[in-house]
């Protein structure tokens, strides 16, 4: 029988369980595919980053008083700072503990880099995690680098089962599918081998949300990076049977999603049947920020999608980026125009971080980027096409938004 801790960082927000769906799904999986005694977890919260070093590694130190056979540890662009002293305690108080990491720091553009600089660290996971991590726990792998496809049919419930515990307060997060075929320079998973896309098996999907719905939980955020491909029509349908009351949440992309518009005339009318937000990644309508972080966008779809939503009074957001590099302040406030000419009714403004070992990681000479490190993550300020003092008039303009409570 073997212990098993999971270490990770995890940025803490109210109403949200602690325990992340990563560690929830492979947790679940171990369980049904290995000989486990007790499994732990250890989660810390980035969003008291003082105390990490303090507080909460006391915290975690008291659990390393039991003999682990293995500990998996989250690396991510925000937590690697940390792992080096967390190997060090792990080290002076385990004797035959065997160190696995995995994230989206662990990707083949850089994994030599992290096995010289992790020495500590037994086994690397490449991509998703939970057939190779049954597998080192079975002894059926022994690879320093491992990187095994996994089946989605196989992986069991987390809520159902009660991996995570929720109650009627509870904002939650469901995988109904994962990957996402797009590429943009900004974002991890094409690192990852994570553009492939996937479905999870459609009765475990059902059985979570219809579990969800009777425990009464506030709010379902779907993350599937692109919900609307394949079985989307007969999920809703679902949620519709069971009279699905919680807020649910989809993330869409408007191009595909007016091609839906015209092959199914029962998509809106299922929508409007359900207390759902869905939610649009525009982010910009500059064909040269656009261009570099490779994105393209038909407004005209994006346009008459806003005026359709409108129409039949569906609620959703739509989520834009600030500090891409080949904005401008003038581009900036032509997006905001646009996007209030088009009488959107519900607009996100998010600041642009650079993750690591991204396409736009490796373009930081070249496009001029600065950042500031806050809290392990890097926010980008500056770039060849606006300079500080434009990043600020760029917040201004938000900020007139948020007073007419456009921009949320």
């Amino acid at each position: 029988m073997n212990k098993v801790l999971f270490i990770t960082y995890d940025f803490h927000e109210e109403y949200k369980p602690p325990k992340s769906i990563a560690v929830a799904t492979l947790e679940s999986y171990i369980n049904e595919f290995c000989s486990i005694d007790f499994v732990d977890h250890h989660s810390f919260n980035m969003n008291d980053e003082s105390n990490i070093m303090f507080k909460q590694t006391s915290d975690l130190l008291k659990l390393l008083e039991t003999e682990y056979d293995f500990i998996c540890i989250s690396l991510y662009s925000w937590s690697t700072r940390f792992i080096d002293r967390i190997l060090d305690i792990i080290r002076d108080t385990q004797k035959n503990v065997k160190v696995i990491a995995g994230g989206y720091e662990v990707n083949t553009s850089n994994i030599d880099t992290l096995i010289k600089r992790y020495e500590d660290i037994d086994h690397f996971i490449i991509g998703y995690a939970e057939t190779a991590l049954a597998a080192l726990i079975n002894m059926q792998e022994t690879l320093k680098i491992i990187d095994i496809k996994v089946e989605n049919n196989m992986i069991p419930q987390i809520y159902e089962n009660r991996i995570i515990g929720v109650c009627t307060e509870s904002i939650v997060r469901l995988e109904t599918k994962r990957g996402c075929p797009y590429n943009c320079s900004f974002c991890s998973y094409k690192n990852n081998d994570h553009n492939k896309c996937t479905t999870h098996n459609f009765i475990k999907v059902k059985k979570e949300l219809n579990y969800l719905n009777q425990i009464g939980v506030r709010k379902v955020n779907v993350l599937d990076p692109i919900f609307t491909i394949d079985n989307y029509l007969e999920l809703l349908e679902y949620l519709i049977v069971i009279d699905f009351k919680p807020v649910i949440s989809f993330q869409v992309k408007f191009e595909l999603f007016h091609g839906l518009l015209i092959k199914s005339s029962m998509l809106l009318p299922y929508l409007k049947k359900l207390n759902v937000i869905l939610e649009f990644g525009l982010q910009t309508i500059s064909k040269i920020a656009l261009d570099n972080v490779e994105r393209i966008h038909d407004l005209e779809k994006v346009s008459d999608v806003i005026a359709r939503l409108n129409a039949d009074d569906i609620e959703y957001e739509v989520s834009i980026i600030r500090g891409l590099p080949g904005e401008t302040i003038e581009s900036y406030i032509e997006l905001l125009e646009y996007l209030k000419t088009s009488k959107c009714r519900n607009i996100v403004a998010f600041p642009l971080t650079i993750l690591s070992n991204t396409e736009l990681d490796n373009k930081r000479d070249e496009l001029g980027i600065k950042t500031i490190n806050h809290n392990g993550l890097e926010y980008i300020y500056e770039s060849y096409s606006f300079n500080y003092k434009d990043y600020l008039s760029m917040i201004r303009e938000e900020n007139a938004l948020i007073a007419k409570k456009i921009l949320l």
